[in-house]
C-alpha cells in the first residue's frame, strides 16, 4: 500500500505524530467505491462538484497533523503563522512547500522521494515508496469515512461537536438554522442607486467557513455586473473559508479581487494590513 499524507490548502494536514513515522502513525483504508462530489442541492455547492462515481484502492494515511516541530526538524523552518506551537500543526504552507516536505522525509528515512521536482512542474513517480500527498479522490473517501453528509454530523459542525473559536463558547441557533435554511433574510437598509458605484468593499464575519446570510440577500439584491467586489473578513482561524466560493456564486459577473482576511481583532498591525491591502487593490495611495 503507498503511504499517503493529508494536505489542505489552509492548514498543512498530511498528518503524522512524530518527527519519523512508523506503522502507529498511519491508519489502513481499505479501498472501495463511492460517490464523489456533492448534490445539487447542498448548500454552496460549487461548480466542479459533479456526483460521479469513484474507486479507490487500499491506501495508507497519517492519523495525526504534522505539527510545528516535525516540520521544523525536517525543513530547517517553521513557517506558522499562529505562534512557535511545537505541537500545534503547521500551517501557512503552500501544496509546493507540502511536496518538497515529502521528499524531504522521504530522503531522510531512506525512501525514495515521490516527487520531481522542475521548477513549478512536478511529476509523481506512483513506483517510489517515498511519501506522498492523497489524491483528491483519497482525501474525500477518507474523510467521507462512510458518509455522504457535507459534514459527519450531516449539515454542519454546530457547537455541539466542536469549539469553532477554541476560546469561548457560543450558541448562534437562529444564524445556523438561516445557513442550513440558506435563508435570505430581508435587509432594513437598501441603495437607491447602485450604477454610481463602481467598487464594493464587502465586509463580514466568516459563518461557519462562509457568508453570513444577510451577505447573500445584499448580493442577489443587486445587479453587480462589471463591478469589483473587495471582500475582507474576520475569523477566528478559517481565513476565508469558502466565502469567496459563495461570492463568485451569487455574483458571477462581478470581478473579485484580492481580499482581507483579519484574525480576531487583527492585533497591533491591522491599520498597516488595511492601508497595504487598499493599495494593493488601488483604492488608497
Amino acid at each position: 500500500m503507498m503511504r499517503a499524507w493529508l494536505v489542505s490548502v489552509v492548514i498543512f494536514a498530511f498528518m503524522t505524530s512524530c518527527a519519523f513515522a512508523s506503522d502507529d502513525d498511519f491508519v489502513s483504508i481499505k479501498g472501495g467505491t463511492f460517490l464523489m462530489g456533492s448534490p445539487e442541492s447542498e448548500n454552496w455547492r460549487g461548480v466542479d462538484e459533479t456526483q460521479h462515481e469513484v474507486t479507490v484502492g487500499d491506501f495508507s494515511i497519517g492519523k495525526y497533523e504534522v505539527t510545528q516541530s516535525e516540520y521544523e526538524a525536517v525543513m530547517g523552518g517553521n513557517p506558522a503563522s499562529f505562534g512557535n506551537g511545537g505541537r500545534l500543526p503547521v500551517e501557512n504552507v503552500s501544496w509546493l512547500d507540502a511536496v518538497r516536505y515529502c521528499n524531504a522525509r522521504s530522503e531522510k528515512e531512506g525512501l525514495t522521494p515521490a516527487y520531481t521536482i522542475d521548477g513549478s512542474k512536478i511529476t509523481w513517480n506512483q513506483a517510489a515508496d517515498g511519501y506522498r500527498l492523497p489524491t483528491e479522490a483519497e482525501w474525500e473517501y477518507a474523510c467521507r469515512a462512510g458518509t455522504a453528509a457535507p459534514f459527519n454530523t450531516e449539515t454542519s459542525i454546530g457547537a455541539d461537536e466542536a469549539n469553532y473559536y477554541g476560546h469561548y463558547p457560543y450558541e448562534i441557533k437562529e444564524a445556523q438554522r438561516d445557513q442550513h435554511r440558506q435563508a435570505r433574510p430581508k435587509l432594513k437598509g437598501h441603495i437607491k442607486n447602485i450604477a454610481q458605484y463602481d467598487t464594493i468593499l464587502l465586509g463580514y464575519p466568516n459563518w461557519w467557513a462562509s457568508i453570513p446570510m444577510p451577505i447573500a440577500s445584499f448580493l442577489e439584491e443587486y445587479d453587480l455586473s462589471g463591478k469589483t467586489i473587495l471582500p475582507f473578513c474576520s475569523h477566528g482561524g478559517g481565513r476565508f473559508g469558502q466565502s469567496l466560493t459563495a461570492i463568485a456564486k451569487l455574483a458571477p459577473k462581478a470581478v473579485i479581487k484580492e481580499g482581507l482576511s483579519v484574525h480576531y481583532g487583527g492585533g497591533s498591525g491591522l491599520s498597516g494590513d488595511i492601508a497595504r491591502w487598499l493599495s494593493k487593490n488601488g483604492v488608497a495611495k
